[in-house]
């Protein structure tokens, strides 16, 4: 074991050195380095452009697209996955997609959701969590419907999140997260929150062999992103 946390220290180690010399410039450790400062400096710069058309939906969807494209460009997979271990440094008041920091988050969280990254995804949302990733698009909808073909078992990522936070603040909107996708489901109710993540997390273990994401919401099921087969009425 010893040598094998030395392995994956080196790998990291590794990773970094290489965003350092590639793009010349030292990498994103934390939330606070000379990289991120320069960073937030060009995403604000982008951000203002919004005061030229504040009414104008297409026009904020631009620039906000502009600013995912100065991301992208500028993250390393190891950046963000440094970013994600630090983020319980970001405050919880500025959960806003025109605010950096947030917009981060964001972001690293979309990244995650289409490489696969299970562990970047747990480590990011044990210690901030999004419940939305864009206006209208709800965290565990995209976790859920898209991440399918990325990972194994999506949905389980906000239980393994929940069993490791240690945020109050966060565990709560974990547990909303989970209610809301769950609660409309035969789960074993409960009101201790924990609890509730916990059946609800076993349910979906048990019954995942007949549940596929939801293509949309429908009057009787107005939440949850499950579609679950012995719903549907039997083909004669």
């Amino acid at each position: 074991m010893k040598w094998l946390f030395v392995a994956v220290v080196a790998l990291s180690a590794a990773g970094l050195l290489s965003a350092w010399f590639c793009y010349g410039e030292t990498p994103a450790t934390s939330w606070d380095s000379p990289k991120m400062a320069s960073l937030q400096r060009q995403w604000e710069s982008i951000e203002a452009e919004l005061d030229k058309h504040p009414q104008d939906q297409e026009w904020w969807e631009n620039v906000k697209l502009k600013e995912h494209a100065l991301l992208k460009k500028s993250l390393t997979v190891p950046e963000m996955r440094h970013l994600a271990a630090t983020c319980g440094a970001v405050p919880m008041g500025v959960e806003d997609l025109d605010d950096f920091h947030w917009s981060v988050i964001v972001y690293i969280a979309v990244a995650f959701m289409e490489n696969g990254d299970r562990e970047g995804l747990v480590t990011l949302f044990s210690r901030r969590f999004p419940e939305s990733l864009w206006p209208e698009e709800a965290t565990a909808r995209r976790l859920i419907r898209f991440s399918n073909k990325a990972m194994k078992d999506p949905v389980l990522v906000l239980g393994e999140a929940y069993s490791r936070c240690k945020d109050h603040d966060v565990r709560r909107k974990l547990a909303k997260t989970v209610r809301c996708e769950f609660e409309h489901l035969p789960v074993t109710a409960s009101s201790d929150d924990a609890q509730f993540v916990s059946n609800a997390m076993q349910w979906y273990e048990k019954n995942k062999a007949h549940l596929r994401p939801r293509d949309s919401y429908t009057p009787g099921h107005p939440y949850t992103s499950f579609q679950d087969d012995r719903e549907e009425p039997r083909k004669r």
